[in-house]
């Protein structure tokens, strides 16, 4: 296999099997065309193709429940029907910013599909950082007590509502006191 020569733009190209186009990518935002593509080969068996969704809403736009909820509409409305066939697979990769932003939607609301969820926390139950070298426990502990907000979201993948903001202080044993909500 390889990448179609003609491949001139990054946001779509084709994939080569011989001299026969095998598959492709194709790439826009949130609210970009995606009628008239389909993710996924219709026959065959195995792997056919999946649609990918990388960061569908900004920090800042998920304060907005229009904008929010427009994110989530585009996802049932639009993207779900662009699979080739019902077992393609759809795979939302983003930090949780609200509790109804499109993660809290896939898995709160029953669009007709099943959604694993994947949860990767930046610190674990005992303060430990999931990837010390970038992110010291130290320096997401302090983060934390100063924004338990996005701290809570951005950081530990579990929104909280903005009036259920907690102060967060670092006891001697490396833990959050006051937001237990954090490690749950």
């Amino acid at each position: 296999m390889a990448i179609a020569p003609d491949a001139k733009a990054k946001a779509q190209w084709n994939v080569l099997e011989g001299t026969k186009v095998a598959g492709g990518m194709y790439a826009t935002s949130t609210d970009g065309q995606v009628t008239g593509f389909r993710a996924g080969r219709l026959v065959g068996d195995g792997f056919q193709g999946a649609i990918l969704i990388d960061d569908p809403i900004k920090p800042a736009n998920a304060e907005s429940d229009v904008l929010r909820e427009h994110a989530n509409t585009q996802l049932a409305q639009t993207v779900r029907s662009r699979r080739a066939r019902p077992d393609t697979p759809i795979v939302c990769i983003m930090q949780r910013l609200h509790e109804r932003d499109v993660s809290g939607f896939l898995l709160e609301e029953d669009i007709g599909e099943p959604f694993e969820h994947l949860k990767i926390r930046a610190l674990d139950d005992a303060g430990k950082s999931y990837w010390e070298i970038k992110e010291p426990a130290a320096q997401l502990l302090s983060f934390a007590a100063k924004q338990p907000y996005i701290f809570s979201g951005q950081y530990q993948q579990d929104p909280t509502p903005e009036q259920g903001r907690c102060k967060a202080s670092r006891t001697g044993e490396g833990s959050l006191r006051g937001c237990n909500s954090l490690y749950g």
